[in-house]
């Protein structure tokens, strides 16, 4: 299973390589890094359900698990992208910017657990009870991954930003 460190930083990579590469010039205005750290945050939202887990036994002295469950559906994702879509048609790009990162974040978390985990997950949940099936990829013997993918995105951000400049 990711790691919820696993999750903010592929998010944040994912985007920032987005921003870096592939988005326009005349647009990083319209996109400034902050957002990137917004889209690393909504990386962790279908994960939502864990404290509840936590507070749930904790307060019942149950073992009972609610994670993964309909927080993991695109259904949620999609909210974010349709409040993405109407805020861009009443001319608020910046917000509309902000919805579609969220939207990304959020979409992104979901699918990294399917091809991961698999399992019990229903992406199309309400709409059908299809589970994706059992473990595509097994990140267990990838100890340090987080550790890894950190020091990677540092020496980007060194070659590409001078993030030097800024100690």
């Amino acid at each position: 299973m990711p790691t919820a460190v696993v999750h903010v930083l592929l998010t944040i990579i994912a985007i920032d390589l987005f921003r870096d590469y592939f988005l326009p010039k005349h647009h990083l205005k319209k996109f400034p890094r902050w957002m990137v750290l917004v889209g690393g945050i909504a990386g962790l939202l279908p994960d939502v359900d864990m404290p509840f887990t936590w507070a749930y036994n904790f307060i019942f002295g149950t073992n009972v698990n609610f994670h993964a469950g309909v927080t993991h559906a695109y259904i949620f994702a999609a909210l974010f992208l349709g409040v993405a879509w109407l805020l861009h048609f009443m001319k608020k790009e910046k917000a509309s910017m902000l919805f579609a990162i969220i939207f990304f974040g959020y979409a992104f978390h979901i699918t990294l657990d399917f091809f991961v985990l698999g399992g019990a997950y229903m992406p199309l949940w309400p709409f059908s009870a299809f589970q994706m099936p059992r473990t595509f990829i097994s990140l267990d013997h990838l100890f340090g991954l987080d550790a890894i993918l950190l020091i990677l995105w540092l020496v980007h951000e060194e070659f590409k930003h001078k993030i030097k400049d800024y100690i």
